[in-house]
């Protein structure tokens, strides 16, 4: 019977869940791939291949980066396309704190009595 029960269970959801999935259009199961969406920069890159058995050692090439525009529909990626820095936010009368701080004070302070 634990199959008959899953059955009773199950059923009611998989046919309510049946007709979010179908429209006039036809069955839409939520699943959108963005495959290559947007497409991968090519521009700038060796488009040579090695052959999977030469495993001789190469040099790394640091002249490839992607030299596409930063608005360009490719996905531009890399360091050079990295959005710029906040600036360091100030804090107010920190110049005053600093200026008053010592350090003698604070070790004062901080140590338990007694020592």
């Amino acid at each position: 019977m634990p199959a008959l029960r899953q059955l009773l269970i199950g059923y009611p959801a998989g046919v309510a869940g049946a007709f979010t999935v179908i429209d006039d259009e036809g069955l839409h199961f939520g699943l959108h791939l963005n495959l290559n969406a947007p497409p991968s920069c090519t521009e700038g890159y060796v488009r040579r291949r090695r052959d999977p058995r030469d495993t001789r050692v190469e040099r790394a090439r640091l002249d490839t980066y992607c030299k596409a525009p930063r608005d360009s529909e490719t996905g531009v990626r890399g360091a050079r396309n990295a959005p710029e820095p906040l600036p360091t936010p100030s804090i107010p009368g920190l110049e005053e704190w600093v200026e008053r701080y010592d350090p003698a004070i604070w070790q004062a302070l901080l140590t338990p009595p007694g020592r």
